[in-house]
């Protein structure tokens, strides 16, 4: 365990700190990270545990998962789940996607708040870097929560003895920074004229929308009644 003056990490990370609150984060993985968070008035204080699972018994693992995740829950204010990211194997996202299920399970439960986040949006909040490091050099694969731990240690003075906490760590903050969105606004798509229905052409729209062209030039165009 250990602590931070409130006032430091938000000067520190610019950030408006919630006081008497709150956060537990999850780095879903076989080798699950799990970090909470408290505040009172004056202080952040930091605790973790780590959890590593044998994938050859899925029936055993999930069972086994879902007693550890519950068995930690008590009455944080929030639970933030490490969103998935599906663009490595499928399998390795089915099977993050259905540990976040059993801690979502656990929270509704124990009717304790719970939001996604995912690992690239929660760092950038804090504006951790990890495509390049300091010399600008590109950061091999494979070496981010790496790089994560290290700015944990070398911005914040966190010392962390499993890189897989690094990213519930990071969750944890945003938990607890007052302005972290979790939700981003979907785009909304403009609204295109079609001139085209079921294959033939709309003359009473196209004539409209074009007459102001040439109008003697589409006329033959037009559907005469």
């Amino acid at each position: 365990m250990f602590k931070i003056l409130i006032s430091d990490l938000e000067k520190k990370l610019n950030k408006k700190i919630k006081r008497n609150f709150s956060v537990v984060g999850w780095d879903t993985s076989s080798k699950c990270g799990v970090c909470f968070g408290k505040t009172n008035n004056i202080y952040l204080e930091v605790d973790h545990t780590f959890f590593e699972y044998d994938t050859s018994d899925h029936q055993k693992m999930y069972s086994q998962m879902y007693h550890d995740f519950g068995s930690l829950l008590t009455d944080e204010k929030l639970s933030i789940i490490e969103q998935v990211y599906v663009a490595f194997n499928p399998n390795v996202a089915l099977l993050l996607a259905r540990m976040g299920s059993l801690i979502m399970a656990q929270c509704i439960a124990k009717k304790i708040p719970f939001q996604f986040l995912s690992a690239i949006s929660a760092r950038a909040n804090l504006g951790i870097k990890t495509k390049k490091d300091k010399d600008g050099n590109k950061i091999p694969k494979g070496h981010t929560k790496e790089v994560v731990a290290n700015w944990l240690k070398e911005e914040l003075g966190f010392e962390i003895d499993q890189n897989d906490i690094a990213d519930a760590l990071v969750l944890v903050l945003n938990g607890l920074c007052e302005d972290t969105i979790y939700t981003k606004k979907a785009k909304t798509k403009k609204k295109s004229k079609k001139l085209f229905s079921k294959g033939l052409i709309g003359y009473e729209i196209f004539n409209r929308e074009i007459s102001h062209i040439n109008p003697e030039a589409i006329k033959k165009f037009t559907r005469k009644k």
